[in-house]
């Protein structure tokens, strides 16, 4: 996980998340702290479909319930806006698996999966 956490200007609250890695792995609690997604961007460069999934946690394991999933097919970038933005109370906490829905353990193969976050 190469994980880095940007804030854009001192003068705003906007916050730039970067992981060039996501996998099985859980990115707890990227931000240190809760924020508001504003924008949402995967790239998958992995050989298969993979499913980026986001938690309202401090961490996650494959039985932790997902508040949101995106599924990201090989070889494309997905970028999703979201405009009045999308508030977690605890943390925000990401997993990236080749499984749909509830649990998968298998990380994406073949190349990496990248997330970029806008939050505030």
């Amino acid at each position: 996980m190469a994980l880095t956490n940007t804030p854009l200007d001192p003068r705003f609250t906007d916050v730039v998340v970067k992981d060039t890695l996501v996998n099985n792995t859980a990115a707890a609690s990227v931000t240190g702290s809760t924020l508001t997604f504003h924008t949402i961007q995967v790239t998958n460069a992995a050989s298969q479909v993979n499913y980026v999934k986001f938690y309202d946690a401090i961490t996650a394991t494959a039985t932790t319930l997902p508040n949101m999933i995106f599924m990201v097919v090989n070889g494309t970038t997905r970028t999703v806006s979201i405009c009045d933005g999308y508030s977690f109370g605890t943390a925000v906490t990401m997993r990236c698996v080749q499984e749909a829905g509830l649990g998968g353990t298998t990380s994406p193969s073949g190349g990496n999966v990248q997330v970029i976050l806008t939050m505030s």
